[in-house]
C-alpha cells in the first residue's frame, strides 16, 4: 500500500526527469533561437498541470480526513 506523500513524490520525480530529459534531447539536437524558447516554456506549462494535480490530492485528503486549512 503506498502511503500519502508517495503520489506527489513520483509526480515530482516524473516531472524532473522528464524536463530534464527534453532539455537534454534539445542541447544534444542544437536547438537554438524560438525552439530553444518553446522547449524552455514547456517545464512552466507542465508544472502548473503538476500543481492543480497536487492540489487536488491535497484538498481531496483534507476533505476525507476532516481538515480544513
Amino acid at each position: 500500500m503506498m502511503t500519502e506523500g508517495n503520489r506527489k513524490m513520483i509526480l515530482g520525480v516524473m516531472y524532473l526527469v522528464g524536463c530534464f530529459g527534453v532539455s537534454f534531447a534539445a542541447v544534444f539536437t542544437g536547438a537554438s533561437g524560438w525552439e530553444a524558447a518553446g522547449i524552455a516554456a514547456l517545464p512552466v506549462s507542465i508544472a502548473s498541470g503538476l500543481g492543480v494535480i497536487v492540489w487536488g490530492n491535497v484538498k481531496e485528503h483534507q476533505a476525507k480526513n476532516g481538515t480544513s486549512q
